[in-house]
């Protein structure tokens, strides 16, 4: 799970060699950045990322950086208990709407017919 306190201070730091697009998985971007590094283009363009890093919602960077999967415990555990497919894209999105339907409490009875046994069919 990749932090965004660490992926600002990696591109402070590191930035002109590309280090927080290696740490978030922007091999083009890293390579890139560590291929021009003298030129000192990519330590300008990292400290402005470090600004939009350190600026962006943990929920937007989650979505982008980390796959859609939140960082937020709680909201993973409802995802996991809750969703077929935790790791998808919309874990956090589906983590919330549960919440709010289990803060609701509806209670809904289903008119289902259930038959055990084939022979308490009719015959028709």
């Amino acid at each position: 799970m990749r932090n965004k306190t660490t992926a600002a201070i990696l591109a402070l730091v590191f930035g002109m060699f590309g280090a927080h697009w290696y740490y978030l998985g922007r091999k083009i971007k890293a390579i890139l950045s560590t291929v021009f590094f003298f030129t000192g283009i990519p330590l300008i363009f990292s400290f402005f990322k470090a600004l939009s890093l350190l600026s962006m919602s943990q929920k937007k960077f989650d979505k982008k950086y980390n796959g859609g999967i939140c960082s937020d415990l709680n909201m993973n555990i409802i995802a996991l208990n809750n969703s077929l497919n935790a790791l998808n894209p919309t874990a956090c999105e589906k983590a919330e709407e549960i919440e709010l339907n289990q803060s609701i409490n509806t209670n809904n009875q289903s008119d289902e017919i259930v038959i055990d046994n084939i022979e308490d069919l009719p015959n028709f």
